[in-house]
This record gives C-alpha cells, structure tokens and sequence, in this order.
C-alpha cells in the first residue's frame, strides 16, 4: 500500500509538471544536471545513519521561463552509526550501509539571474528503492540484518549557477529532505521502528545547456 502510495503522489505531480505539446519545443530551455551529493541526518529523532554520500542527474525544462520541471535519478549510500540507540529495542552495535536509489520528479523557480550567475528553488518528490545491508547484534543473540522498505521523500533546496560560458555551468547549493512515506524497518525477531532518511545536504555538480 505504501509503494501504491508513493508511486501515486509522484505521478500526480509528474502531470502537473509536464507540459502538453504545442509545437513549440524547440524554444524550450534544456538542462542536464549532474552532481555529488553529501547528506546530513540527525535532524530528528532518528540515528540509523552516520552520513550519506551520492551522485544525482537530472533532465530540468524551462517551459515556462522562470518556473520549469525536472526528473531525476541518482544513488547513494548511508553508513550505519554503530552507536545507534533509537530504534525501539536495545541493540549493541550496527555495522554495515544502506543503498538507495532516488526516482523522482520538482518543480524549480529562477529566483534571480545575472548574465554570469543565478539562484534556483526546487521543491521535489522521490521515491527511494532501499537496498539495506546492515547487521546489528543485540545482546545474547547472534548478528542479524535488518530489512528496510521503499519509501517517499520531499525535498527544498536552493541553488546557485555560475556560467562557465553559454552551454556550460558550475553549481552549489544545500537542501532540506523530510520523509512522507517510511519504509518500515524488519528484523528476524519483529519490526522496529519507521526508518528515516530525513536530512540536511549540500550539492556540487554541473550543468549542459542546450
């Protein structure tokens, strides 16, 4: 129910994002936007994760100059904390990552533009293939791996492009990505709590104009 969920929210905005076809594409402004990705969790009340690392592409159109729309794709890895202590039972020690795969869709807003710099707003929806390879050992048992579900993400960040020339461009920006579906958490013993990749990130990358 919940992956239906997710899967829904994220083709609801998808359809209010693209625009139909009036014979005018090529006037549209294209982007390929690649980058690296560093995440900060601990926001909340949540400590699984010690950091996450990732890269992220994106297709982004200008449809309607300055509010456009994006899609995206990446793939990261966040480490266990070892000292995890707020999963709802007492476990003595993590080791291991969780891989994920963001799929998702944003909207952007050009806030302000010179002929050599501009600022970015995006607010998006991804939906995150979890591929968890975390074991734990909680005292007197053996180790153990947890089992960690799909879940949807929502993000704002704000971004800021620096032209290299007129097809090329460097950015930087940093962002906030707060959980609206979570994947639930499973050990061979039961469940424990919701999982959370909640978090605070900053992005360096590239951009092709054309």
């Amino acid at each position: 129910m919940k992956k239906i969920f997710a899967l829904v929210l994220i083709t609801a905005l998808f359809c209010g994002l693209a625009p139909a076809s009036n014979g005018e594409t090529e006037s549209w402004l294209n982007e390929i936007a690649g980058g690296l990705v560093v995440q900060f969790p601990g926001t909340g009340d949540f400590d699984l994760y010690d950091i996450g690392f990732g890269a992220e592409l994106q297709y982004r159109n200008w449809y309607f100059d300055p509010i456009g729309w994006a899609i995206s794709a990446g793939y990261g890895t966040w480490e266990a904390n070892k000292d995890c202590h707020k999963l709802g039972r007492i476990h003595t020690d993590f080791d291991g990552s969780v891989t994920t795969i963001p799929l998702g869709v944003s909207a952007l807003f050009y806030l302000y533009g010179t002929q050599d710099f501009g600022l970015v707003l995006e607010a998006g929806l991804r939906y995150v293939i979890v591929d968890a390879d975390v074991d734990f050992i909680r005292e007197g048992t053996l180790p153990s791996t947890l089992t960690i579900d799909d879940g949807v993400l929502g993000l704002l960040a704000l971004e800021a492009d620096y032209y290299l020339n007129d097809q090329f461009l460097v950015f930087g920006g940093f962002g906030y990505q707060q959980d609206i579906v979570r994947g639930d958490i499973e050990t061979p013993t039961g469940p424990l709590r919701d999982n959370e990749f909640t978090s605070l990130f900053l992005r360096l990358g590239g951009k092709f104009v054309f």
